[in-house]
């Protein structure tokens, strides 16, 4: 799948996630999404797990599938590895830091499907 503009999701704390959970539309899932972490702890941690809260399952990823950039406070994640289908999506990222201190970290989406399988059929007004 292309598109011509990236997807950018904020990584936050759990009481953040209403107002950090945008709506994608189905056709424009790329080939990655980009995920943001906040600055001022981008550079104490690691990523250790990412866990799948609707699921109950953690993803299974690699440095293929989940890439950390390395001047910037950002991941880039296949979406090969997330859920693509239409519906809310939330998930955790759980980061080891310097002193073995886990951060855990929100981010979430809902997806949309602008290709309905049956058209949409207006009212008649004629009486």
């Amino acid at each position: 799948m292309k598109f011509t503009t990236d997807i950018i999701l904020n990584a936050v704390k759990a009481d953040m996630l209403y107002c950090n959970t945008p709506y994608i539309s189905k056709q424009h899932i790329d080939d990655y999404v980009f995920v943001h972490i906040p600055t001022f702890i981008a550079k104490y941690v690691d990523l250790d797990s990412i866990y799948d809260c609707e699921t109950e399952e953690y993803v299974e990823f690699d440095e293929e599938t989940c890439i950390r950039d390395t001047f910037h406070p950002w991941y880039k994640i296949s979406s090969m590895i997330l859920g693509t289908e239409v519906g809310y999506h939330q998930y955790k990222m759980k980061f080891l830091g310097l002193n073995e201190d886990n951060v855990n970290l929100y981010f979430s989406y809902n997806i949309y499907d602008d290709k309905l399988e049956k058209p949409y059929v207006y009212m008649d007004r004629d009486k």
